[in-house]
């Protein structure tokens, strides 16, 4: 199966870890629950673009989802939830529909080379062969083979060659288009800002013990504590397996180095270049010391299973014994899970699947570490009573009619500004006759990535935010009054600054890759987003997705 691996191709590796998934959105109705009990029969696996799905079709291509979600940065050694799967399997079979459709054809050595690049990687962990690396890797964290590894690395390069000629259309720029796209992106504002803000106006609101009662009565629902768990946990953490991780990366270096000759854009790794390498590094080290954590919490999750009434006491007695950190997280509810754990959505929905009979789960990734968990306790929904968060109800009254006033003088001053400004007068000069002082902001482009002193008032990038703000206003001009979260803002644009042509000359090569990739993206994006609800139409995935019957339009009533 595995073909000589050519010296000059030690790209295909950067390939696999970056494994770069196309990102699109498909805008699918909200009704994601399947309707039970509306009959049964025979299974039916639905069809893509007319054509049936077969059963041993939908079970490879889950093998392959499997593996992309494996070896995909962020998610790293680690296995998708059933959603996840659900989802994506329907559409890998599309992907694949269109590579026969479109003649896509991948060599056995292409697929080949990918598939002992990926080997490779694992060479110093005691993995010698393919076969070894079957048993050791893809079967027990995977539940994959070298069949599915196989399939995979040739799907997965179609999908590039499809992606590729769906999005060819999207690489022309010409020079010209490119060098006046930089300079809008990249050319900084001059300006400034009065900002309204609720602190301000705190010490002038008049606190009774009525209108306190009367804003809780009016706001109840927003003081509602929703339904909380709480859990005992023990940590398998990553850190424990750093030094081994590392021990066995012996070749990190050069696929550092191979990374980034294949991706320019490092500003997710770090600032600088340098940065970025060793942002890169790290993030290469915590993927495989999880790899290397993982068995070692599902073998626990499986000892402690196996206790007969498993439940959070013995959790912790049996994390102790095996010397792993151990806790019980504070209360926390569904949508937020607990504070002082980094973990992400997939910790709270397990948490809120516990009960008495099914106490223990795991295990579950974090950032740090795997966790095992078991129900400590289940708090019910409520709603506080007024003399228990008085003093909150009070502070959030003064809060909201602080900025009230906050916004009442902005408006008001925007009128007072725009006659003055008509009249001949200057920001600054109308601005200090009217008793407020202006705040110089540093300058900014479209591709500022942060503003910290401003974002306190007003976010960057969302929509009627700081950006949109002033690129929609002329040079020399003044903004709309717009709120904001704690009040409100007038932004003063000065004008566009010089941009640095040196700079612009030496950035343009790069920006243009970018571009030319983002643009092919983009192509490929809109052709799935017509394509793919229409072509997955009659798959149980979509078909899930349908209101239920009581919610769908109903006849008009017969009047007769």
């Amino acid at each position: 199966m595995f073909g000589t691996i050519r010296k000059h191709q030690t790209w295909l590796w950067a390939v696999i870890i970056t494994l770069t998934v196309i990102s699109f959105v498909i805008y699918f109705s909200p009704y994601t629950r399947s309707q039970r009990g509306q009959g049964t029969g025979s299974v039916n696996y639905g069809s893509i673009s007319g054509e049936r799905i077969k059963a041993d079709d939908l079970y490879k291509a889950q093998r392959e989802v499997i593996l992309r979600y494996f070896f995909s940065p962020g998610t790293f050694g680690r296995m998708p939830d059933n959603d996840y799967i659900m989802r994506e399997q329907y559409l890998w079979l599309f992907y694949v529909q269109q590579q026969e459709r479109m003649g896509i054809y991948v060599s056995d050595q292409a697929a080949a080379e990918v598939e002992r690049a990926i080997l490779s990687n694992f060479a110093n962990r005691g993995i010698s062969s393919p076969t070894v690396f079957e048993e050791k890797v893809l079967k027990p964290q995977a539940g994959a083979t070298l069949d599915d590894l196989d399939r995979f690395a040739r799907h997965y390069l179609g999908l590039m060659q499809l992606q590729a000629a769906i999005g060819l259309a999207g690489k022309l720029i010409t020079p010209e288009e490119t060098k006046a796209l930089y300079v809008r992106l990249h050319q900084e504002l001059a300006t400034q800002a009065v900002v309204f803000e609720a602190s301000n106006y705190m010490d002038k609101v008049t606190v009774t013990p009525d209108m306190v009662m009367q804003f809780y009565t009016n706001q109840q629902a927003n003081y509602r504590v929703p339904e909380r768990v709480q859990v005992a946990y023990v940590k398998v953490p990553e850190s424990n397996y750093l030094a081994k991780a590392e021990a066995q990366s012996t070749n990190i270096a050069e696929e550092v180095k191979t990374y980034f000759e294949r991706n320019t854009n490092y500003t997710r790794f770090g600032k600088t270049l340098e940065e970025a390498k060793i942002g890169l590094r790290k993030e290469i080290l915590h993927e495989r010391a999880m790899i290397l954590a993982k068995p070692v919490a599902s073998a626990f999750t499986e000892a402690v299973l196996a206790i007969t009434n498993a439940n959070a006491a013995i959790l912790e007695q049996s994390g102790k014994s095996n010397n792993f950190p151990t806790g019980v997280t504070a209360p926390f509810d569904s949508r937020d899970g607990p504070k002082d754990l980094e973990v992400g959505s997939d910790f709270a929905r397990a948490a809120f699947s516990l009960s008495s009979e099914e106490p223990v789960t795991g295990p579950i990734a974090g950032k740090d570490g795997f966790y095992i968990i078991a129900l400590k306790d289940r708090l019910h929904s409520e709603i506080p009573a007024l003399d228990k968060i008085r003093a909150q109800v009070t502070a959030d009254y003064k809060y909201v009619q602080a900025m009230l006033m906050a916004r009442s003088v902005g408006r008001g001053f925007y009128d007072t500004l725009t006659n003055a400004m008509a009249q001949g007068k200057s920001f600054d000069a109308a601005c200090t006759n009217a008793g407020f002082k202006p705040t110089s902001l540093p300058p900014f482009s479209f591709t500022t990535q942060s503003l910290p002193d401003i974002e306190d008032h007003i976010e960057l990038n969302s929509q009627g935010g700081l950006k949109e703000l002033a690129f929609r206003t002329p040079p020399g001009k003044v903004s709309h009054f717009q709120l904001t979260r704690d009040g409100g803002i007038i932004l003063f644009v000065k004008g566009k600054l010089p941009i640095n042509d040196a700079e612009v000359m030496a950035d343009l090569p790069g920006f243009a890759r970018a571009e030319r990739q983002r643009r092919e993206a983009e192509a490929f994006n809109m052709w799935l987003t017509k394509e793919v609800p229409t072509a997955l139409r009659e798959t149980p995935f979509m078909q899930q997705r349908q209101p239920p019957p009581n919610m769908r339009s109903a006849p008009p009533a017969n009047r007769s």
